[in-house]
Formats: structure tokens, C-alpha cells, sequence
């Protein structure tokens, strides 16, 4: 990946955290200081919380992983990884018969992958399932368990993003934990 993506994703973080910080900051002054009337401590108050809400949410800092917007006739019909040995079912009885479902996991070397790009590198574990009576059945590979900044390790999981067959809207990024 070219580094102006990881860079402009450094700035839209480091942006966003100054001012969120800076408006909480200004915020407590308002609330500390007699000088400011009752509506406006309100409205202090209020921002301290949207802030802090917006603090503790993932796609905050790291926005590729929330709502999105592709043409789903990209989406063409069911994909499985060939020779895939585990399936899994995820209830989808929200969302209606055809509404497809893009899913990726990481691959499958039997050992601990040392950081997320080698883990999913190729994407060889990823497909497209197609909700048919209310379930999406997935078809995987096992996934290795992979560290993130050579200090996390996560567990085998699987991604996977639903996408609105009318609309073209892509869910944000669920994450689903296998045993295998």
C-alpha cells in the first residue's frame, strides 16, 4: 500500500485527536469558570460526552473500518476459498434472502504471523456468502493468529462487511472469533 494512505491516515487521527481533546479542554474551562451562563455549561457538558463517546469509538482513528460505500454489483455471486475446511454460520435473519455478505480472514500457515499485512497478504482466505433463509454460511480456511505491532496477538477470527443490495452502503467492519 502506497505510504500517502498510511500517512493520510496518521494526519486524520492526530487531527481528530487534538480536537476532540482540545474540545474537552475547553469545555472543563467553561464549566470552571462563574463568567458563563447556565445554557452554555450545558452545552459544555454535552460536548464532554459526544467527545469522550467519540474517543472510545474504533472508527474514530481508524475510518476504513466503518460504513462505506461500494457498487455492490462488484459483489458478483458466491466465492470460497477452494478446499476451504471450516463453515460457520452467522444469523442474518435482519437482513433479507440475497444480501451479500464479503468476509476475510487470515491465512492459513500454522504458525503465529508476525503482523497483520503477512497475515491477510493475497487475501487467500476471503470469499462472498449470500444470505439464504436468514443465515450466511462462511467457508474458511482456519486462520493463523497474527500480532499486531509485534506486541498483541490476536486471536483466530474472521472478518466480514454486509452489503446493502439496494443502496450499496458496506456495515462496518464485524468481527467473528472461531475455534479451530
Amino acid at each position: 500500500m502506497k505510504d500517502i494512505f498510511f500517512t493520510d491516515l496518521y494526519i486524520n487521527a492526530i487531527l481528530l485527536f487534538y480536537i476532540l481533546f482540545f474540545s474537552i479542554l475547553i469545555s472543563i474551562y467553561i464549566l470552571l469558570n462563574d463568567d458563563y451562563n447556565t445554557i452554555i455549561r450545558i452545552i459544555s457538558i454535552i460536548i464532554i460526552f459526544s467527545s469522550i463517546y467519540l474517543f472510545l469509538q474504533k472508527e474514530t482513528f481508524l475510518p476504513f473500518l466503518g460504513t462505506t460505500f461500494i457498487p455492490n454489483n462488484l459483489f458478483d455471486g458466491e466465492k470460497y476459498p477452494e478446499g476451504s475446511n471450516l463453515n460457520y454460520t452467522i444469523n442474518m435473519s435482519d437482513y433479507d434472502d440475497g444480501t451479500k455478505v464479503i468476509y476475510w480472514a487470515s491465512n492459513n500457515t500454522g504458525k503465529i504471523i508476525q503482523n497483520p499485512y503477512d497475515a491477510y497478504k493475497d487475501f487467500h482466505n476471503s470469499g462472498i456468502a449470500i444470505v439464504k433463509n436468514g443465515k450466511a454460511e462462511i467457508r474458511i480456511y482456519c486462520p493463523d493468529k497474527y500480532k499486531v505491532k509485534n506486541m498483541y496477538l490476536l486471536k483466530k477470527h474472521f472478518h466480514y462487511r454486509i452489503v446493502d443490495n439496494k443502496k450499496g452502503f458496506v456495515s462496518p467492519v464485524q468481527t467473528f472469533y472461531v475455534d479451530c
